[in-house]
């Protein structure tokens, strides 16, 4: 504060964000810490490694475009990477983000958690289309395989 006026960061400090959350352990909300807490509880256990935040992603269209995304974490399971979003509130932006992550421009699978920050769960896992095991809806095989039925 300055002059006796709070500027937009101090009045963020005492009210939350946006849609409520409030800032704990160094996380944009209750929700993110708690899905931490649980990849380091898997990293510690050996399942992932390699456990980063808030890594930019860049996802490019064949016609050029780009649209950047910011996962809340990402790790590497199995020799791969793999990107975890903690979802309390789907806005519109993130609603399109996951239609392009899962329309196969997408680096990796997406792990998505929901719930509370008191009991977090894993709600889907999402896999691009075109990544291995990702299975096409109208014929059943394998899309890493096949641009047969992609429009």
């Amino acid at each position: 504060m300055t002059n006796g006026k709070k500027n937009k960061w101090s009045l963020r400090a005492t009210r939350g964000f946006k849609y409520g959350n409030v800032v704990s352990g160094g996380k944009s909300s209750k929700l993110e810490n708690a899905v931490y807490a649980i990849l380091q509880l898997e990293q510690k256990a050996g399942l992932i490694s390699d456990l980063k935040c808030q890594v930019h992603t860049t996802m490019r269209h064949p016609s050029g475009k780009t649209w950047k995304c910011i996962p809340d974490f990402s790790f590497t399971e199995n020799g791969e990477t793999v990107y975890a979003e903690a979802k309390g509130f789907e806005t519109d932006r993130w609603l399109a983000t996951k239609f392009i992550w899962e329309s196969g421009l997408g680096p990796g699978k997406m792990r998505i958690y929901a719930g509370s920050y008191k009991k977090p769960f894993l709600s889907q896992v999402l896999i691009p289309y075109g990544y291995p095991g990702k299975q096409c809806p109208v014929c059943g095989s394998d899309t890493s395989s096949h641009d047969a039925h992609r429009n």
